[in-house]
């Protein structure tokens, strides 16, 4: 598996990796990602929500409905660019020490071990 997996990522995805990014302008290549980053913002939503940080989530709510309709479907950041709102990436591997939860040891397995789990 690991030569295959080698192999695939030499002879296929390398080399499209590189033409790619010898073919797309970088302002091109800014565009999609933040396309992507736009499509992210359930996550980050979903995320503040659970962290108990509802103006986090506003703010990307906020992001998300500004970059949608002005930034052209989320291709431009006018969010940040005009408005001065920032993302906050940091959040979404916060930890529940992070986040001031008191560790507690986890108890093993109830079930013993059986053949069909080896």
């Amino acid at each position: 598996m690991f030569s295959f997996n080698y192999n695939m990522d030499k002879y296929v995805l390398k080399p499209v990796a590189k033409g790619y990014n010898f073919v797309m302008p970088d302002r091109v290549q800014q565009m999609i990602d933040s396309g992507f980053d736009n499509i992210l913002v359930v996550q980050r939503v979903v995320n503040n929500l659970l962290q108990w940080r509802p103006k986090g989530a506003g703010a990307e709510v906020g992001r998300f409905l500004i970059n949608s309709t002005l930034g052209i479907g989320g291709l431009f950041d006018i969010a940040k660019q005009e408005f001065g709102l920032q993302e906050d990436p940091g959040r979404l591997r916060a930890d529940p020490g992070d986040l001031g939860v008191e560790s507690r040891a986890v108890p093993g397995a109830a079930v013993p071990p059986s053949p069909h789990r080896a």
